[in-house]
């Protein structure tokens, strides 16, 4: 038979069609097996094998005696495992997931930068007067009492797909629970409104307790409700739109408007640039580089330090080995303009001095910077016209030192200076960029973004925006893992044991979704030592991600938690464990069968700090009542003494000085320089951020006002990075200053209470409170005493009342000499990151604070000056005025105003008095403007541009104690590995020994001593039983009650603990000595009953 004919045999036909599917079913089976075979074989082994992380617990850190500050605790992490998500269901998953933790109020990371429901205002210029939309809506709701109505709000979408179901008095529940006790309230929706029914066998008890006993269950969560909740409540998108809403139905959202769709970090930028708007020509559309050059010319929100270009011009830099002089830049820029500025530069010991060559002037650095600011120069890249300034200090070479000034000076306004863009501005462009195959670009507004996402992902129509946010939010974690899907990726940190019980009940409905049972953090003592320990973090920063996750081989996981601030960040590598794993057999969905290999993780090594963790309690508790008794003008009660603070008088008795709401207290070992304890009101609970803090409890640390600098501030360090005037705690210094010039401690100066100088009046306390002189007083005495006529007869080196010599004077060099023998110019040294040095006073920064003042006072009168007026004319003015003889007559400023189109005469506000520009610029500009003999005086005690921080001066007080050995202040005792091998030992290191006659430390320590048995301190002190040295302190801030500072060491005889205390607006020193008082006694043992005190052997451990 012919082949054609066979092939038309249908059964042929078959068999032919048969061998060829055997033929490619071999083919494709061999490839399957030896060309691929590998590959999935490694496939079916990880979908068979899962290699499942063990995280390594984070070092205990320990006080000196071994009491535990942080360790860890077992908590319920909920992971999701990317690579067990097939694109059919990763959407459902996502959505099942993160609904059923709203409904169960967990905390969910959330780091999808499109969000909803943003209350802004319509008019940009209400954040220019300092106001927060937020806190005017809770302000507005409190006040009309709608919370009622915001209570009876919901929100609801039911599909096949999904029963989302929100009500905004079941959120508020759920964070009134958040501290474990259960509220026996029951809230659900029936027939479209909210209903409240009590519930449970326990109900009276729990009434009674919280006082509710006949209230219905509505009225009872009412009761419960407070601003805080309110604003917790208000980071909920769907509770601000409500919000809105009801203030809307009632007439109140005219200033208001929703923004449904919003980026996060054009959020981040506002409030950025509202932080920063204190400062003079920073606006919401100023260029970041043009605030750049304001923040350092200007350093509004650090008043309490010289201005950050003085610290440019006076420091020597190092690039590429080779010494950069940014003064040098100054000049030659000058001279390319045409400008010869006539000044001299000289380095000695790394610092940069400045001298007019033809004359004698102490301004010559000032007036550098004015010839540089008033001087243009075309930007070649741009074209514009610039000040030499900004040229210079944005230059490639010098911009990298410029942002390291401001960062050290404690602003970080978040500059790129590679880019010259703010970095949520960066990160918001870099996450766009993502997205380039979406058609997005930097400008694409979040509504499209959003919309164009949705489509992307297949979000099905049915779900609303909340619910497709969802699962924007869970892809966005998954996402960040890249290639790493066979890691877990954490969604939630710490959640109940319902939740938990939910997950495993319906594992099904969440394929790849685990709960681990994983270390974290807990700080078993709660507040106590914060701001020491500080807190943790989610790696997030481009520097962190740089060095934690970029690096292969750092050991770091997007999972990790790393320390932000304080010990955790200063020990993160030490404290970080080795991770282990373990590789288990898993089924079909996941769960394990067996444990196949196995790897420990390492625990990470333990820090024991020098502190004494209850003294560190005693200390914040101390301030605490302090504070508490001082708002009250009350009493604090002691076994060492009650203390009445009722020395600052009223109109109608003692002040009640409400503002007294922040203080410090730092303790210091005389003989080592270890930190004993350094306590901060108020305080914060690290425990909020051990697996990444909420919102909520976010926004509950910041300050109710921005603006305010000494408003307070939980996170804020005051101990380490506030500088203020200490007041007459300084005059030690000044004494002993005036003793290495010679003067006798013996004699005897007619202190009669006040003295003119320069138009002006100077006078002693005693004079200003009483009208009272304390007559012949020598060194001991003026110690003793506090007595200002004393330290200003020092400065002018006679009785400038009796016209009589003194034998001895003292100037600015002399007191800064000594200041700075007790490292009141730098920083201490304690291991604790972002210590801020306080600086002893220089001539140059008087004028830097008066032209400073100037300028705010023109801002503040701006609308009054002249109609039209710009910022960019403010500044011209401040330059032009300040080139004028300050000693010009007062026609001569008036003739000169008209000239420049001012009005001489008109009233202008001045702290609510009215004030002439005119007699501004006579009587206040030209006076402060000038370094001169009147302040000397300010600085001797105390006043002036002295600034220091309370560790600064505790250390101080314990060089001054151990008669002028400085210690490197410390906190590290040691570090042990895990099986309690000592790694490292802390270092006591002595960084000098002061080379004056030890008489003279015996001199001031007397005068201390007489405070406290017979002076300024004797009501503090006349029942304690140990001999102490002390000063009092009162420093003046402008537009502020004073502050009160304390100093202390002890014993008189031998000592071992310095103590320093502040009390911002707590009015006279000696308000802040009882918990320099407390402090002390509790170190000292005195607190003890029945126990024999040996001194000498406390630190024996």
């Amino acid at each position: 038979m012919k082949l054609i004919d066979k092939l038309k045999n249908r059964y042929n036909i078959f068999i032919i069609i048969i061998a060829v599917i055997f033929i490619g079913m071999a083919y494709r089976l061999s490839y399957l097996t030896i060309v691929k075979g590998d590959y999935y074989r490694d496939l079916a082994e990880s979908k068979r094998l899962r290699k499942v992380p063990i995280p390594a617990p984070r070092g205990e850190i320990r006080d000196r005696y071994g009491r535990l500050l942080a360790s860890n605790e077992p908590s319920f992490t909920v992971q999701v495992m990317k690579d067990e998500l097939t694109r059919e269901n990763k959407n459902k998953v996502a959505l099942k997931l993160i609904t059923l933790l709203e409904k169960e109020g967990e905390n969910y990371v959330d780091e999808f930068p499109i969000k909803l429901n943003n209350i802004v205002y319509k008019n940009n210029e209400n954040y220019k007067n300092g106001e927060n939309p937020i806190n005017e809506v809770v302000n507005l709701l409190e006040k009309h009492n709608l919370e009622d109505s915001l209570f009876q709000t919901y929100y609801t979408n039911k599909t096949e797909l999904n029963n989302y179901e929100f009500i905004t008095a079941e959120r508020a529940k759920l964070i009134l629970e958040g501290d474990g006790t259960d509220i026996p309230i029951d809230i659900s929706l029936k027939n479209g409104k909210v209903s409240f029914n009590y519930y449970g066998e326990n109900i009276d008890k729990w009434r009674s307790k919280e006082n509710v006993s006949n209230l219905k269950p509505k009225d009872a969560l009412l009761h419960l409700t407070n601003e805080t909740l309110l604003r917790s409540l208000l980071k909920h998108p769907i509770i601000r739109l409500k919000a809105y809403e009801v203030l809307k139905n009632n007439g109140l959202a005219d200033k208001f408007k929703i923004e449904y769709l919003y980026y996060s970090y054009d959020e981040d930028y506002r409030d950025l640039k509202r932080s920063l708007m204190d400062i003079n020509s920073i606006t919401i559309d100023s260029s970041a580089k043009d605030d750049f050059i304001s923040i350092i010319l200007n350093e509004e929100t650090s008043s309490d330090e010289e201005l950050i270009i003085y610290k440019l011009l006076s420091k020597v830099y190092t690039l590429d080995n080779q010494d950069l002089i940014i003064g040098k830049m100054f000049i030659k820029e000058l001279k390319n303009n045409g400008v010869d500025p006539g000044i001299d530069i000289s380095v000695n010991d790394g610092y940069v001095s400045f001298k007019y060559k033809d004359k004698e002037n102490e301004e010559s650095m000032k007036h550098l910077i004015d010839l540089s600011l008033k001087n243009k120069v075309k930007d070649k890249k741009t074209n514009e016209s610039i000040s030499i300034i900004k040229k210079v200090l944005t230059d490639d070479k010098v911009k990298v030192f410029s942002q390291k000034e401001i960062l050290n000076s404690g602003i970080n306004p978040k500059i790129s200076v590679a880019k010259w863009k703010y970095t949520p501005i960066i990160n918001k462009e870099s996450w766009l960029s993502q997205f380039k195959s979406l058609g997005m670009t930097d400008t694409t507004t979040a509504k499209d973004a959003f919309l164009k996402l949705r489509q992307a992902k297949e979000i099905n129509n049915k779900l609303s925006d909340y619910e497709a946010r969802f699962i924007m939010l869970m892809t966005e974690q998954l996402n960040k893992q890249g290639y790493r899907g066979y890691q877990p990726v954490n969604i939630a940190y710490g959640v109940k044991d319902v939740t938990f019980a939910k997950i495993k009940e319906n594992s099904y409905e969440f394929s790849g979704v685990k709960v681990e049972v994983q270390p974290a953090r807990d700080y078993p003592m709660g507040k106590t030592a914060a701001h020491i320990l500080g807190y943790l973090g989610k790696i997030s920063q481009p520097f962190e991600i740089e060095k934690y996750l970029d690096n292969p081989n750092s050991g770091y996981t997007r999972n990790d938690i790393i320390g932000k601030t304080g010990i955790e960040q200063r020990y993160e590598s030490e404290l970080k464990g080795k991770d282990g794993y373990k590789k288990v057999e898993v089924d079909v969905v996941g769960n394990p069968l067996n444990v196949i290999d196995s790897e420990k993780a390492i625990p990470g090594n333990n820090l024991y700090l020098t502190i004494d963790a209850e003294l560190q309690k005693v200390a914040e508790d101390s301030l605490k009542y302090a504070l508490e008794e001082i708002q009250s003008a009350g009493e604090y009660k002691s076994k060492w003494g009650n203390y009445n603070y009722t020395e600052e008088k009223g109109e109608n008795g003692p002040r009640k000085l409400k503002n007294a709401t922040s203080a410090a207290t730092v303790a210091i070992d005389v003989k080592t320089g270890e930190l004993l304890a350094m306590a901060n009101y108020p305080s914060y609970d690290p425990n909020l951020f051990t697996t990444g803090i909420s919102l909520e409890d976010w926004e509950s640390l910041k300050p109710e006002n921005e603006d305010d600098r000494l408003a307070p501030r939980p996170l804020r360090n005051i101990a380490m990075r506030t500088a203020v005037q200490p007041g007459s705690i300084f005059k030690m210094v000044t004494g002993l200053a005036g003793l290495n010039k010679g003067m006798d401690p013996n004699k005897n100066i007619n202190a009669l209470g006040y003295l003119e100088y320069g138009g002006q009046t100077f006078g002693c306390w005693i004079y200003n409170d009483y009208g009272g002189i304390h007559g012949a007083t020598n060194m001991y005495e003026a110690i003793k005493e506090s007595c200002n006529f004393y330290f200003f007869t020092l400065a002018a080196g006679k009785n400038l009342r009796t016209e009589r010599n003194i034998g001895a004077e003292v100037d600015l060099e002399d007191i800064t000499y000594i200041a700075k023998k007790f490292g009141l110019d730098e920083k201490t040294g304690i291991e604790i990151p972002g210590e801020r040095a306080g600086r002893v006073p220089s001539k140059d920064t008087k004028s830097v604070i008066a032209k400073r003042s100037f300028k705010n006072f023109l801002y503040d009168n701006k609308d009054k000056l002249k109609d039209g007026l710009t910022d960019g004319q403010i500044e011209k003015l401040v330059i032009e005025v300040s080139t004028w003889n300050f000693n010009m007559g007062r026609g001569e400023v008036i003739n000169r105003l008209k000239k420049l189109g001012f009005d001489p005469y008109k009233n202008l506000k001045l702290y609510g008095n009215d004030y002439t520009l005119t007699d501004y610029i006579k009587y206040t500009f030209f006076r402060n403007v000038k370094f001169g003999l009147a302040d000397e005086f300010n600085i001797t005690i105390g006043q002036g541009e002295n600034r220091y921080t309370p560790i600064q001066i505790a250390n101080y007080i314990a060089t001054l104690a151990s008669d002028g050995v400085r210690h490197k202040v410390s906190v590290i005792d040691k570090l042990e590995d895990y099986n309690g091998n000592t790694i490292v030992k802390g270092k006591k290191e002595v960084i000098e020994e002061l080379d004056l006659n030890k008489e003279y430390f015996n001199v001031v320590k007397k005068g201390m001593n007489m405070a406290a048995e017979d002076g300024t301190a004797r009501r503090i002190f006349k029942d304690f039983p140990v001999k102490v040295g002390v000063k009092t302190g009162t420093a003046q801030a402008t537009g502020y009650d004073n502050y009160a500072w304390f100093v202390a060491f002890a014993p008189y005889d031998d000592p071992q603990i310095a103590v320093s205390t502040i009390i911002f607006q707590g009015g006279h020193g000696g308000y802040a000595g009882p918990v320099a008082r407390e402090v002390i006694a509790q170190y000292l043992g005195l607190n003890n009953k029945n126990e024999k005190i040996d001194f000498k052997n406390k630190l024996k451990r």
